[in-house]
């Protein structure tokens, strides 16, 4: 767990959102469940699974980059799960009319969105990676989806700093600079792995 977590975690429960925090936790565990499940399908060892103030990050037990195809698949495997309870969420709050449906149905929508956006290490990132990987090559490849990533990062601060000077608060802007660290971090990881 990182250390940041359980901060982030009191500050929900102190805040009177314990019901925010809870669903956001559920939400989470599925769609870190879909990696796991993806990479037993793929025959891949998971190694670690730290929670983060913004999700969670896997580690599988593997030396050696994976292939393309695997890289893609392992990174899909949390959004398609997002993906798969918008259904049933949707039923359920089209059927009982509940807040906490509501609630649920958004945080998983705002968890699927998010990760499909093209900044590593969001799983959009890593689908991005995987797949100029494939196309161009490794080091082409880690090339392109670091300057993509780097890209879009700097819009979600962009836009984060725009809607924090029109009063809607700092949170997108904070995401906006925790992705272009985490970005950066991961950048070099990648590089590092297709050096070796």
């Amino acid at each position: 767990m990182h250390p940041l977590f359980p901060a982030i975690c009191l500050t929900y429960l102190l805040g009177g959102q314990g019901k925010i925090l809870l669903i956001y936790l559920l939400t989470l565990l599925c769609h870190e469940c879909g990696h796991i499940l993806m990479a037993c399908r793929l025959g891949l060892s998971v190694r670690r699974l730290e929670l983060t103030p913004f999700g969670g990050s896997m580690q599988i037990d593997e030396s050696e980059t994976l292939p393309a195809r695997q890289a893609l698949a392992l990174s899909a495997g949390g959004v398609c799960v997002n993906a798969l309870l918008l259904p049933p969420l949707t039923a359920l709050l089209i059927r009982t009319g509940s807040l906490s449906c509501l609630l649920g149905l958004t945080v998983n929508l705002w968890m699927l969105v998010l990760n499909l956006l093209p900044v590593l290490p969001l799983d959009g990132g890593r689908i991005m990676l995987a797949a100029a990987d494939g196309l161009f090559g490794a080091a082409r490849g880690t090339r392109i989806a670091s300057a993509v990533s780097l890209a879009a990062a700097l819009c979600i601060l962009f836009a984060g700093t725009l809607a924090a000077c029109r009063g809607m608060g700092w949170g997108l802007a904070a995401a906006g600079c925790w992705l272009i660290f985490s970005s950066d971090a991961q950048q070099s990881i990648e590089k590092k792995k297709k050096i070796m």
